[in-house]
């Protein structure tokens, strides 16, 4: 099946890759997909680019993390080499032209969703599941990238709400409310399929997980405890034990405990040859003595120290985007810390910490660590100073999840600090604005609905 669907693939590919922009997909004299197994191909076309690792838009791959990562403050930033950013302003044309990348992915599901959405077959149903899960996961992407961070109460701008595609269509921007409401509509949509195999990779766990993504982002923190706890019922998201989770963390293709979605499962000789390039350059960017700093009391028994970074503090951990079951236990932590129900979000972050660190001890709330006053993360979520607790929360995420391009939004979640780096003897400032990307530049000169995002309008 997946043979045929690749071949039918490229008749399609043909007429969707002249399409030039979001607003103007309607074919002109071209040939619609007909058969399941046409449409199908629009969705494995997307599909095919994560298991090779070529993809940079829905779970993301190395070239990604290691963007998000320079952004943030998980590596130094004194030497640059090739590619690899100093800071979040070196790729802001990259990023503007992302956004059209993203709904180039979006065209092709709902053009897969206003066309088989009815067919009642078992091919339609699992493509139109896929196609939702994709259109859900890049919105959740985009509202990271091109939102600013959610602030309950206060009117923000979301994402254009595409749900078809027609040349005349010149669709304005939505609040973030409205977006991230369509946004777990099409990821609740795809999860009712209950689709189990990994014929289109992503699974209803994996929309699920994606969900709950989504709900921590945007502050629900009931709706995440809701999800995780149903998710880690489940024993392969269960966490990777100490004996284990190197294993998990270094398979370049493998699946392992506790990874509920990855990329880069196959092997793909053009994308290999460029993961070593990428990881040769890493090598010049030290892991930051913050982030270092963080193993020093348990540097001896902590699994992730080993494989996190060598003694020249020089990267050693593997990059694939994924999602697993420390991240679900990270959240259910902070979700519970924010409903108040501290003797759970206690108990879920000792869990995490008794499967990465041998023999340590169990926190209690008398017992945790002072805040540290150099932190760059000053503020939570809702605004609010940070306690022992959350700040213990926050180093345990920013261990467990360092090269995995995880710490970018989280300063962005948690207060957008600005800072500073310095590189080929110039100071480069990462001012609030730059946490938030700019839209593609072209769609907003079209398009006068657009309203480009603070910063980006000089």
């Amino acid at each position: 099946m997946k043979k045929l669907i690749r071949n039918s693939s490229l008749l399609i590919i043909v007429f969707l890759v002249s399409c030039s922009d979001y607003l103007s997909v309607t074919p002109q004299g071209k040939v619609i997909p007909e058969t399941d197994e046409e449409f199908a191909s629009l969705i494995h076309r997307h599909i095919n680019n994560i298991e090779g690792g070529d993809d940079m838009f829905v779970i993301g791959n190395f070239e990604s993390i290691i963007q998000y990562e320079s952004f943030a403050d998980n590596f130094d930033a004194n030497v640059k080499v090739g590619s690899i950013p100093a800071y979040a302003g070196d790729k802001i044309n990259s990023r503007q032209y992302n956004f059209r990348s993203y709904f180039e992915i979006i065209r092709d599901c709902n053009i897969v969703i206003e066309n088989i959405l009815y067919r009642g077959t078992e091919l339609s149903d699992k493509t139109c599941a896929a196609a939702y899960a994709l259109k859900g996961i890049c919105y959740y992407n985009m509202i990271r990238e091109y939102c600013e961070a959610c602030e309950p109460g206060k009117d923000q701008l979301g994402l254009p709400i595409v749900d078809h595609f027609n040349m005349e269509d010149m669709p304005s921007r939505e609040s973030l409310a409205k977006t991230i409401e369509h946004t777990a509509e099409w990821l609740n949509r795809s999860i009712a399929y209950d689709i189990k195999d990994r014929f289109f990779l992503i699974t209803a766990d994996a929309s699920k997980a994606y969900l709950a993504r989504l709900k921590f982002w945007a502050g629900d923190w009931s709706g995440v405890v809701t999800l995780c706890e149903e998710l880690l019922t489940n024993a392969d998201y269960q966490l990777a034990d100490i004996a284990t989770y190197q294993d998990m963390i270094q398979s370049k293709n493998g699946w392992g405990k506790e990874i509920i979605i990855r990329s880069h499962i196959n092997n793909n000789s053009d994308i290999d040859w460029y993961y070593a390039s990428y990881i040769k350059d890493l090598k010049t960017r030290p892991v930051s003595a913050a982030l270092a700093g963080l193993f020093e009391d348990d540097k001896e028994n902590d699994i992730r120290y080993a494989i996190s970074y060598d003694k020249k503090r020089q990267n050693l951990k593997n990059l694939s985007g994924k999602v697993r079951g420390s991240e679900l236990v990270l959240m259910l932590a902070e979700s519970y810390y924010h409903l108040n129900d501290y003797d759970n979000a206690i108990d879920r972050l000792n869990y995490l910490r008794r499967n990465r660190i041998k023999d340590v001890e169990d926190y209690t709330l008398e017992t945790l660590p002072e805040t540290d006053e150099t932190s760059l993360i000053k503020n939570d979520a809702k605004g609010n100073p940070l306690t022992p607790l959350l700040t213990a929360i926050f180093n345990e995420r920013r261990k467990e999840l360092y090269a995995e391009g995880d710490r970018w939004f989280e300063l962005k979640r948690n207060g957008c600090p600005e800072m500073w780096v310095i590189n080929n003897g110039l100071k480069y400032t990462t001012h609030k604005y730059l946490y938030t990307a700019p839209l593609y530049k072209g769609d907003v000169d079209l398009n006068k609905n657009l309203i480009q995002n603070e910063g980006y309008t000089d």
